[in-house]
């Protein structure tokens, strides 16, 4: 007899770990990438990184929970998960909301200046966890305010064929469009992330990020593993 509940956890474990590994990957390409080369003044359309100071261009946001002038944020919204096990040490906290939101922005490199537009960038940000007095929910929140340091790489095209109104800027910093989505473009086209410290930092936080997605696909692979020797 068919044992249908490993079939669906093998399934879907697979499936998983097979779009985690491939989400690694591109993590680790788009690593490669840029360690290779350097933030530098921005001469012409192709791929570049530049670090300088984040300034609003036509609007800003306020992120969840914080009072600031931002330009792009995700978060995390988690719930503290009852644990039945009293001899069990530590919290366990689920997901209960999480996004993201961004405004195209500029970057004052010292130079002309380059208008960033975020939208399916790789948000590289530190983090800030704050937790209700209660201790039931906390909440993570990672941003790039007015005034900071900001580090982008992506691809350069003509400031006159952007969808954005530069304001003087030459050229407007965007990433390679992929019918794979946010997670998977990183294996195909140019990097495009934003960060919210120099380059050495952003390039530490992508390759932790990628081998972090590369563990999970491997576990959920070895799961799926599992199922299906349950299943023979």
């Amino acid at each position: 007899m068919v044992n249908w509940i490993a079939v669906v956890i093998g399934g879907v474990s697979a499936v998983a770990g097979l779009y985690f590994l491939l989400a690694g990957a591109g993590r680790l390409r788009g690593w490669k990438t840029l360690r290779d080369t350097s933030a530098g003044a921005v001469t012409g359309p192709g791929a570049v990184e530049v670090e300088g100071v984040a300034k609003s261009h036509r609007e800003t946001l306020d992120p969840p929970r914080e009072t600031a002038d931002s330009l792009a944020y995700e978060y995390e919204v988690e719930k503290r998960k009852l644990n039945p096990d009293e001899d069990d040490v530590g919290d366990e906290w689920d997901t209960v909301d999480e996004g993201r939101d961004s405004v195209p922005f500029v970057v004052d490199d010292g130079a002309d200046g380059l208008l960033v537009d975020p939208e399916g960038a790789d948000f590289l940000f530190g983090e800030d966890i704050h937790t209700q007095p209660d201790k039931e929910r906390r909440y993570t929140v990672g941003r790039v305010d007015v005034g900071e340091q900001v580090y982008v790489a992506g691809e350069a095209v003509p400031a006159a064929e952007a969808d954005l109104t530069p304001d003087g800027q030459r050229y407007v910093v965007t990433g390679t469009r992929s019918l794979l989505g946010r997670k998977l473009g990183g294996l195909t086209g140019t990097p495009f992330v934003i960060s919210d410290s120099g380059e050495e930092r952003a390039e530490a936080r992508l390759i932790r990020r990628a081998l972090l997605y590369l563990g999970v696909g491997v576990l959920l692979l070895g799961m799926s593993g599992v199922a299906l020797f349950v299943i023979g």
